[in-house]
């Protein structure tokens, strides 16, 4: 089945009865079993898709402009890159200069499980901005 951003259709049809006792899903709301069929049939979730792709794929081009030496290995379809930060403890000062100018990033150390080893790096989301603040940002 194909995600479908914002959808939520769960198991659509089941076999055979659940077993006594047994944990199970029920099936989905039909209002949303037959927006997600018609979507999926009919071709709105494939445009949809579509057109998700292509914005960021020119949103990742535009991210492109940042020198390859700062952008570590990122998801080619996301809608974050990160940004590698030279120096020890230089996260920290880049956020609050960043925030000070009105933009918004986030330090590694935020989504880091252990604070050990926290790569110098911020995480610039590229799917909110319009794309004219974008390209003025890049």
């Amino acid at each position: 089945m194909i995600p479908i951003p914002g959808m939520c259709s769960h198991p659509l049809i089941r076999d055979r009865p659940p077993e006594k006792g047994a944990l199970h899903r029920t099936r989905g709301a039909p209002l949303m079993v037959e927006l997600t069929t018609r979507w999926l049939t009919d071709g709105p979730a494939e445009r949809l898709i579509t057109s998700k792709r292509r914005e960021i794929e020119w949103r990742r081009g535009l991210a492109h402009k940042i020198p390859a030496k700062h952008m570590p290995k990122n998801n080619p379809m996301g809608y974050q890159v990160w940004l590698e930060l030279p120096g020890p403890r230089y996260t920290d000062a880049f956020v609050s200069e960043a925030r000070e100018r009105g933009v918004k990033v986030i330090g590694a150390g935020a989504f880091a499980v252990k604070r050990r080893n926290v790569p110098q790096a911020v995480r610039l989301s590229i799917g909110m901005p319009s794309r004219e603040d974008l390209e003025r940002g890049c």
